[in-house]
């Protein structure tokens, strides 16, 4: 296979599925070839801290397992955990 008939494989196998995780696997793998460890930032916690896009996937991927495992709760529950009413 040349280089433009696997990118377009890739591509069209990309277009193709909405599994999270796959999704995820695919963007870690090629973040790790194209970014160096300090551009590896893919957003902030709520204190400001970094969170590397590694941290980011693996966080996607457990809530991912966990939402399939049942362990979830209503919007309304997380709403009385906030404290919010209304």
């Amino acid at each position: 296979m040349s280089t433009q008939e696997i990118k377009l494989s890739i591509r069209h196998l990309l277009e193709d599925t909405d599994d999270p995780e796959v999704l995820a696997i695919v963007y870690a793998l090629l973040k790790k070839w194209t970014l160096s460890e300090a551009d590896d930032i893919a957003g902030y916690e709520a204190d400001g801290s970094p969170i590397s896009a590694e941290t980011l996937i693996n966080s996607v991927l457990e809530s991912s397992r966990e939402a399939k495992a049942g362990q979830v709760i209503s919007h309304a529950e997380m709403k009385a955990m906030l404290g919010i009413h209304g």
